[in-house]
This record gives structure tokens, C-alpha cells and sequence, in this order.
């Protein structure tokens, strides 16, 4: 009886005795695992951070590259535009001035209408011959307008402008104002074509 007693009690012994190592040995299994899971998390939760920083960093130059040729792109159309607006001017001054010779040379016609209607005999005004005539005259005067000639206003009472006049008489007036227009001026595309003849005042 006694040996059972030993023996029983040598096995509880040994059975209490290994618990505590067995329990501290899971104990430090369990926080070294943890230990090591936490520090993995940490380090991806870094890398994350580092690369959505450097994708960040990344958009902002790619928008600030953006506005950039946003810029570059509306000047060089705003260049364009003002090129193609340059060159439609100029060829428009080009066709214009390459007519002008052949225009002068039908300016006096225009003149000697207007000088023939100004002593037209009040018994022909209503006759069919007369508005033949008159209507021959607006159709010179529209065939000038189409090619861009245009009559200098008139410019009576104003001083003499040396661009748009040309003196040819003086009179008593006051100084260097036109007081009569002796023949029309015009101007094509802009530009004078034929100054208007005037008298001008001498200040007497």
C-alpha cells in the first residue's frame, strides 16, 4: 500500500512539475507570434503610406503639367488666330491695290456724271432717257463700292487735313479751312486712293 501511495504521488509530482513549463513555453510561442504579426502589419501599413505619398506627389505634377500645356496650348491658338487674321488683312489690301490703276482710270467717269447732273435742264428730269442715264451712274457707283472705294466725307468747314486733301485754290475764308470741295476724294481699303481736290481759306 505504501509503494502505490510513492508511486501515485511521484507521478502527480512529475504531472504538476510539467505544467508550468509547458504553459510558459506557449506563453512566449504566443507573444512571439504576436510580437512578429504586429511588426509585419507595421511595416506594410508603412509601405503603403510611402507609396500613396509618392502617388500623391506624383498627381499634383502631373496636373500642375497639365496647366502648363493648358497655357502653351491657348497662346499658340490665340497666335494661330491672329496669324490667319493677318493674312486674310493683307490679302485683302493685296486684291484691293492690285485693282487700283485700273479703278483710277474709271474715277473720272464717275466725276463727269456728277459734273453732268448738277446742269441737267429741268424739262428732261421726268424723261425716260434721263433716268436711263442716272441709273447707268449707280451702276458705276455700285461697281466701285463692290471693289471697296468709298467717298471721302465731306469735309467742308473743317481744317485741311494734308492725308485726305489736296489745295488747289484759295480764297477769303478763314485760314487753312476748307471752303469748297472742287472734286470728290475716295479711299480703297482703307487707304486713300484719290485725295478730294479743295479751296481753302487765306484768312482774309
Amino acid at each position: 500500500m505504501n509503494d502505490e501511495n510513492n508511486q501515485t504521488g511521484a507521478v502527480e509530482h512529475r504531472t504538476h512539475g510539467a505544467q508550468p513549463t509547458s504553459e510558459s513555453g506557449d506563453d512566449d510561442t504566443i507573444t512571439s507570434n504576436t510580437s512578429g504579426s504586429a511588426g509585419t502589419g507595421n511595416g506594410a501599413f508603412g509601405v503603403e503610406l510611402e507609396e500613396l505619398t509618392k502617388l500623391q506627389m506624383d498627381l499634383v505634377q502631373a496636373q500642375t503639367r497639365i496647366e502648363e500645356l493648358t497655357d502653351t496650348s491657348k497662346r499658340a491658338l490665340a497666335d494661330l488666330t491672329n496669324y490667319r487674321r493677318m493674312v486674310e488683312q493683307e490679302r485683302i489690301q493685296y486684291v484691293a491695290f492690285a485693282n487700283s490703276s485700273f479703278i483710277r482710270e474709271i474715277l473720272p467717269i464717275a466725276d463727269n456724271f456728277a459734273r453732268a447732273f448738277t446742269h441737267v435742264p429741268s424739262e428732261i428730269l421726268e424723261t425716260e432717257w434721263y433716268k436711263g442715264v442716272v441709273q447707268i451712274e449707280q451702276q458705276l457707283i455700285g461697281f466701285l463700292k463692290r471693289q471697296g472705294v468709298e467717298e471721302i466725307p465731306s469735309s467742308i468747314g473743317q481744317p485741311m487735313d494734308a492725308n485726305l486733301h489736296e489745295p488747289l485754290l484759295t480764297g477769303p475764308g478763314e485760314k487753312d479751312t476748307v471752303i469748297e470741295e472742287l472734286e470728290k476724294g475716295y479711299t480703297l481699303g482703307g487707304q486713300v486712293l484719290r485725295p478730294t481736290k479743295v479751296k481753302v481759306g487765306n484768312g482774309e
